[in-house]
């Protein structure tokens, strides 16, 4: 994935699913230009998922362009 990033293959990767759990801190995903890592924050409910996955994302595009803080932010130092 990452080499198909460097070659512009994908725009913007959004991955919330690794082989290791929490992802590794030493992995290079932390450090790759323009890749979303989200860890596993929502159920599987079939009604429900797909609404509020985009409802937080569309509040986050706001609070980016706002310049404000994002919700549900990745933080590597506790291990998600």
């Amino acid at each position: 994935m990452l080499s198909s990033r460097a070659e512009s293959f994908l725009l913007t990767p959004v991955i919330d699913v690794f082989d290791d759990e929490p992802l590794l801190p030493d992995s290079l995903l932390w450090s790759a230009p323009n890749f979303v890592i989200t860890p596993h924050v929502l159920s599987d409910d079939g009604d429900n998922y797909v609404p509020i996955t985009l409802d937080l994302f569309f509040a986050n595009m706001q609070r980016y362009i706002a310049g404000e803080t994002l919700m549900n932010i990745v933080r590597p130092e506790l291990g998600y």
